[in-house]
């Protein structure tokens, strides 16, 4: 016959709620380990199922992407592959609602960057209306390029404004003769509709004040 002292009880008692505890939290670490496992599993497979549209920039920041890139373009050889990234070959070009050629409007472009040493490029009011970026769409708005040109005026740099409002009708091309750009993405502006303005701001220059007789003496 055992016999169990009230001590041996109590260290009895002891031990198997020791080992229930730890029994318990192994189980719910496993438990949260196998969720994070799932959770993981499941971004994955999200990720693996999205469309390969998902990684392609979206219509209006493609077009200030590549309009962008030919007034920002300091090299030759920078402005060209710009050039020929952004438009289709058979480009249809409108300047001030004159019909134009996209030989014209690279030797316009080309033409402003003569003794600039800076551009800053402002976007306002630019819409698409289309959201797909393989589907055909067309997108608007202002753009304001600002000059800064190497020659002074004043002791500060003389600058030129150009004022652009334009609606590009963006495509994407399969003829394997048309560039990629590095994204390998193949959309093209098929159609350019520009209104541009260049101006010069104005300069404030200094007047002079009369000296009363006080400040004479």
């Amino acid at each position: 016959m055992i016999r169990f002292y009230p001590c041996s009880i109590i260290i009895l008692g002891q031990i198997l709620q020791t080992s229930t505890r730890s029994t318990l939290a192994a189980g719910t670490t496993s438990l949260f380990h196998s969720r994070a496992l799932y959770h993981r599993n499941v971004a994955l497979d999200s990720n693996s199922q999205q469309s390969p549209y998902m990684s392609k920039p979206d219509l209006i920041s493609w077009t200030q992407s590549h309009l962008g890139a030919l007034y920002e373009a300091r090299e030759d050889e920078a402005f060209a592959n710009a050039f020929d990234t952004a438009f289709s070959p058979s480009c249809e070009v409108r300047v001030n609602h004159a019909p134009s050629t996209l030989d014209a409007l690279r030797d316009s472009v080309s033409s402003r960057t003569v003794a600039t040493r800076g551009v800053a490029l402002s976007w306002e009011n630019v819409i698409s209306t289309g959201d797909s970026p393989d589907e055909p769409s067309v997108v608007a708005g202002t753009l304001t390029i600002t000059r800064s040109m190497m020659f002074l005026i004043r002791a500060a740099p003389a600058q030129r404004l150009t004022h652009i409002n334009f609606s590009a009708k963006v495509e994407r091309l399969e003829d394997s003769n048309v560039q990629a750009d590095e994204n390998d993405d193949r959309r093209h502006i098929t159609s350019l509709y520009l209104t541009s303005v260049d101006t010069v701001p104005q300069i404030h220059f200094a007047r002079p004040h009369p000296v009363s007789q006080e400040d004479r003496e």
